[in-house]
């Protein structure tokens, strides 16, 4: 039975991948779908006619191809190498088998884009390294955050979202009530990054010994925490700008006291200690925070073992 040109287009249509009818006398392609089209490079009404074989890119008279389907009677899954009218070649997966017609014999074919899935297969191996890089440095951070929080928990010293939470609370209640509010950051003058990494241990223990003694020198009602670069926030409630100042300069004498033993040496060590208060006509702490960053930054560019007041 011969199927008319309105029933035989749409069912190519509908069967996956590139389909192709061939006339088997001439090897020249009848019908084709819209896919075989996009990837051969042809325009849909200009496919028709064209000859099948130059297409085969290491077998451009279907000679190899022919004498396969000869032996088998049928291709599956076979890999061959195809080549688009641009001239850009790429492997597919085909299945070719011969349909017997009243009025002539006719070749279907059809095939898949195996580079595309080659490429996709990449993308998957490359996401699974990207998320298995990404497993493990979530990881590391968990564990850093985890040896924070120890060592912060050792020292007693709060968590700075905790801080910064406590410090919104105290500016409303300055305001209400009209009282001050002052802030100092403070940064041990460590040593070169070199030798840093060879007394992990050490320095280690020098910023909880250093966390500890500000908790010891403050009062209850001030908040103390950590920030990730290592420096301490202070925030002091009921303190005006003087008041911070001289309570820095106390710190400033204690911990000019610490030692720490490196490579069998006793070696002192100083910080710098920006700080500020909150002005009357601010409703948030971001402000004062800021001009304590920035008084910390031109202490330590002095040379470290200062301590900068911005009003």
């Amino acid at each position: 039975m011969q199927l008319p040109e309105e029933v035989l287009q749409p069912l190519i249509d509908t069967l996956p991948g590139g389909v192709l009818l061939i006339d088997a006398d001439d090897s020249r392609i009848i019908h084709a779908n819209q896919l075989s089209s996009i990837l051969l490079g042809i325009p849909y009404n200009e496919l028709a006619g064209q000859p099948f074989f130059p297409f085969l890119a290491d077998d451009p008279d279907g000679r190899i191809l022919m004498q396969a389907l000869e032996q088998r009677g049928m291709l599956y899954n076979h890999p061959c190498l195809l080549r688009s009218s641009s001239g850009r070649p790429f492997q597919v997966s085909l299945l070719m088998r011969r349909l017997p017609q009243i009025d002539r014999p006719l070749l279907v074919v059809s095939f898949s884009d195996q580079s595309e899935n080659k490429i996709l297969g990449q993308l998957l191996d490359y996401e699974r390294q990207l998320l298995n890089r990404t497993l493990k440095l979530v990881k590391t951070l968990r564990e850093e955050i985890q040896q924070h929080e120890m060592e912060d928990s050792i020292s007693g010293v709060m968590g700075i979202r905790s801080l910064m939470s406590n410090t919104q609370t105290e500016v409303g209640r300055a305001h209400r009530y009209g009282s001050p509010l002052a802030g100092l950051l403070l940064r041990l003058d460590e040593p070169d990054p070199k030798t840093d990494q060879e007394n992990d241990n050490s320095l280690s223990h020098l910023h909880q010994l250093t966390s500890s003694l500000c908790i010891q020198a403050s009062r209850e009602s001030d908040l103390i925490a950590k920030r990730e670069d290592g420096a301490l926030v202070m925030i002091l409630p009921n303190t005006t700008l003087d008041g911070s100042k001289l309570f820095a300069l106390r710190l400033l004498r204690s911990l000019s006291q610490l030692t720490l033993v490196r490579n069998g040496r006793e070696e002192h060590h100083t910080a710098s200690i920006g700080g500020s208060s909150l002005r009357q006509e601010e409703r948030s702490p971001k402000a004062m925070l800021e001009r304590m960053d920035l008084a910390l930054q031109v202490a330590q560019a002095r040379g470290g073992n200062q301590l900068i007041m911005q009003s």
